[in-house]
């Protein structure tokens, strides 16, 4: 039984040290507006952004390198462009991500 609560012990030791390491990277190799993403994606709430904000290709370059990051995924059969532009590249007024 005191071999298992080591084993215990010592799996949660290793996940709090890969947490730290997770926080470490995500303070000091995200920017502040990634950092954003990943929360609001995070959460239940609906995604919405301005397509005429002009800020739509700074967006578009932190969601790709959030993927690289493999920090989000893709949803299957979709990138980033799918979800900016609509087939005739037309931009989208809204999205729900």
């Amino acid at each position: 039984m005191e071999g298992k609560f080591r084993e215990v012990a010592e799996e949660q030791r290793r996940q709090a040290d890969e947490i730290e390491w997770i926080k470490f990277l995500m303070r000091n190799f995200l920017t502040q507006y990634e950092l954003e993403h990943l929360r609001r994606f995070a959460s239940l709430e609906p995604f919405w952004f301005d397509f005429n904000s002009g800020t739509k290709a700074y967006f578009e370059r932190e969601l790709r390198r959030l993927l690289d990051l493999t920090l989000i995924e893709r949803e299957p059969n979709k990138g980033v462009r799918g979800l900016l532009y609509d087939k005739e590249g037309l931009q989208r007024i809204e999205i729900k991500v």
